[in-house]
């Protein structure tokens, strides 16, 4: 058995606990539809990658633990998918409440051999050393910006795209950017960002995917591509204005890009340093007068306020300003916030890095063969690349 999985396996095995704890911030629109027994492809997609994965660890004792941590089997995944869901969600919630780094750790392990070695995904982009010790420091790193010719195709994509707005995800309209403004946000579907090879290129682009995969040690997926305007004009800040951390997968990180300039007034993403770390939270566990107070404070509310944040973390807050065409990398398990803008709106890309194929926004994949006619030849062999299209998995069909 491999050392560095022995070591791991004898630390943990007594640590796992699988209760019933689900984070509200975790969605739920893949149980939703498999429950209505309608597999979009994308849905199709996580199921074939989960039923790959349990095979992998139900055949090899390495993986023992794992398997105690979400205790399901590939017939209990074929009889009910939705076990997916459920008890990946739960082993999620649960790392995350335990605040156990070398748990964390193995997991990372398993889906790192299980890429490797059952799905044979390679991983050779170059990484800059610099930026990568960044995010893993303090949480984020701000990386080169996008080129104009790019950035300017995916700014007149956007811009041409229906906006939704709507308080909540599930009762978004389409409307117009005028009447968008009447919301604290305005949202272009998932559905529409993935019918651009420019958003799909962007997201793919070697600096994004290179510190992707070597912060999280193996190849990654995008598991959810989102854009968004952010509007001035309201008194209050609403939903994810307000400090809170995502619980999106094991482990995972989300790239940004602003597509419009944003300072201190326009609503810059605002983080918390080093709040990724479960060093830095079981610091503030031991500093804390009430620990059962601040440790549900931290895994039970879902919305933080800056004092509550000051008071239990005594950290400052940083603000990420930047120009048109800057890019981000954040681990967005670190407590964090989009600002409520006080003047000018702001209109950002995001796309999110995963270590497993959950899909958050199912889609029908878009034919490969639809997007790359005519186009140039290193844009070609970019999306020829493997780890691009195992990246790409949810919303590309390379078969088509």
């Amino acid at each position: 058995m491999d050392t560095e999985c022995l070591a791991q396996r004898q630390d943990i095995s007594s640590m796992i606990y699988l209760d019933t704890l689900l984070f509200e911030q975790i969605t739920s629109e893949f149980k939703k539809l498999m429950s209505k027994g309608a597999m979009t492809s994308s849905l199709n997609v996580t199921y074939d990658w989960f039923i790959k994965f349990h095979e992998y660890i139900q055949n090899d004792d390495r993986w023992e633990v794992m398997r105690n941590i979400v205790p399901i089997s590939v017939q209990d995944i074929k009889d009910d998918p939705d076990r997916i869901t459920e008890e990946h969600q739960k082993a999620i919630g649960t790392i995350q409440k335990s605040l156990n780094g070398r748990v964390r750790d193995y997991v990372t392990l398993c889906f790192r051999s299980f890429i490797k070695e059952a799905l044979g995904i390679p991983t050779n982009f170059i990484h800059d050393p610099t930026l990568l010790e960044e995010i893993k420091e303090i949480g984020f790193t701000k990386l080169p910006d996008l080129q104009d010719e790019q950035l300017n195709k995916i700014d007149n994509f956007l811009r041409s795209q229906t906006i939704y707005g709507g308080d909540n995800q599930e009762d978004l309209t389409p409307i117009t950017l005028d009447d968008a403004k009447a919301h604290h946000l305005g949202h272009i579907q998932t559905e529409d960002l993935i019918n651009s090879i420019d958003v799909l290129y962007a997201g793919t682009d070697p600096v994004f995917l290179s510190i992707a995969e070597n912060y999280m040690n193996h190849p990654v997926i995008i598991t959810n591509i989102q854009s968004w305007w952010s509007f001035p004009g309201h008194k209050e800040a609403k939903n994810a204005q307000f400090f809170h951390l995502d619980l999106d997968d094991y482990r995972f990180c989300k790239g940004f890009i602003y597509l419009t300039d944003v300072d201190q007034n326009s609503g810059p993403h605002c983080y918390i340093p080093e709040t990724h770390k479960f060093d830095t939270i079981l610091e503030a566990y031991s500093n804390a007068s009430d620990k059962d107070e601040y440790i549900n404070w931290y895994t039970e509310t879902l919305r933080k306020t800056d004092e509550d944040c000051r008071h239990y973390l005594n950290r400052d807050f940083e603000n990420i300003t930047g120009k048109r065409g800057s890019r981000l990398m954040v681990d967005t398990s670190g407590i964090h916030k989009g600002l409520l803008p006080v003047e000018g709106k702001r209109l950002i890309l995001q796309f999110l890095y995963a270590q497993t194929a959950y899909t958050h926004s199912p889609v029908e994949l878009i034919p490969f063969s639809s997007f790359i006619t005519d186009q140039p030849e290193h844009i070609v062999k970019h999306f020829e690349h493997p780890t691009v299209q195992y990246a790409l998995q949810l919303f590309v069909d390379f078969s088509a």
